[in-house]
């Protein structure tokens, strides 16, 4: 009787995600002077391999005032530094959703 010669499974490639190593708060427009509770806006940012955001949309955005806080958050968001996302080690293009909170002044 013959053996089954085994063969191995090939390997599964693993995605470790981009990890930011250096985040930019946004700058508060004149509408975060109006708040009268904490508004998140969730931006999701694409990574290029160099670990530098190549894209960044607001997710979710209605009315003037988020609107106006959203361009802060990407505009913040644009200027955050990554380490790339790594795909079987290699440095890969990716997204990641990052959130801002703006809080009403005290």
């Amino acid at each position: 009787m013959a053996k089954k010669q085994q063969t191995e499974a090939p390997p599964v490639p693993v995605l470790r995600p981009a990890a930011p190593i250096q985040k930019i708060d946004p700058a508060p427009p004149p509408a975060a002077k109006r708040l009268t509770q904490a508004i998140t806006i969730q931006v999701r940012l694409t990574v290029d391999p160099n670990g530098d955001v190549v894209d960044a949309e607001a997710l979710g955005v209605k009315g003037d005032v988020a609107a106006q806080l959203a361009r802060a958050a990407i505009d913040a968001g644009r200027r955050w530094k990554f380490t790339p996302a790594l795909l079987s080690g290699h440095p890969v293009l990716s997204t990641t959703t990052v959130q801002f909170v703006f809080r009403p002044a005290r």
